[in-house]
């Protein structure tokens, strides 16, 4: 059987999270990229 939509969901969501951090970290640097960027970016919420 493939993988549930459960798991299926976080790849993506994984996967756009580490987009947006490669595109925000190559336009603005690493030390000017908060999580808050990424995760706005990634249209997900950061955790807490």
């Amino acid at each position: 059987m493939g993988d549930s939509l459960g798991e299926r969901s976080k790849a993506r969501r994984r996967d756009a999270i580490l987009t947006a951090a490669h595109e925000l970290f190559a336009e603005r640097g690493f030390d000017a990229t908060s999580i808050a960027d990424i995760a706005e970016a990634a249209r997900c919420r950061p955790a807490r």
